[in-house]
């Protein structure tokens, strides 16, 4: 994920590097990409990790955030709806940097523990997903990484 370097996130301009570098050092998972949350260390975060281009050799990493939302106890001054993703309760997404998805490729996986598992999803929940992607901003981005 080296184009995550304070500079663009898929052509979004980021003025201030520290911003961007909170909370990054604990990235990479067995090769996955994923971020943790330093408010907590009961909070619970997923990632949409990768997809491929439409060139299938050309493969692409992207980093989505999921937060589980606890019994009230994670605050955030997100305001992102919750969103209920297949048949994974309590979650939702909080930000992302969407760009060039295709819906068959994005692959969901929980964290827990040390292992990394993966969920299937349907097609209509997936477009829900991607909706909902969309609708995040790279302002929201850094409010998470500032909290």
């Amino acid at each position: 994920l080296g184009y995550i370097d304070g500079q663009s996130i898929c052509g979004y301009q980021l003025n201030n590097k520290e911003q961007l570098g909170k909370g990054l050092s604990r990235f990479v998972h067995k090769g996955k990409s994923i971020l943790e949350s330093d408010r907590s260390s009961k909070s619970e975060y997923v990632a949409i990790k990768q997809f491929y281009s439409t060139n299938e050799s050309k493969f692409i990493r992207e980093t989505l955030i999921l937060q589980r939302i606890g019994k009230g106890t994670h605050d955030s001054d997100i305001v992102t709806l919750p969103r209920i993703i297949g048949a994974i309760p309590q979650l939702r997404i909080l930000i992302t940097s969407p760009c060039g998805m295709s819906l068959r490729d994005i692959r969901i996986g929980k964290i827990s523990g040390s292992d990394v598992k993966d969920f299937e999803i349907s097609e209509q929940n997936m477009i829900e997903v991607i909706e909902a992607l969309e609708q995040a901003n790279i302002s929201q981005f850094l409010n998470l990484l500032m909290q």
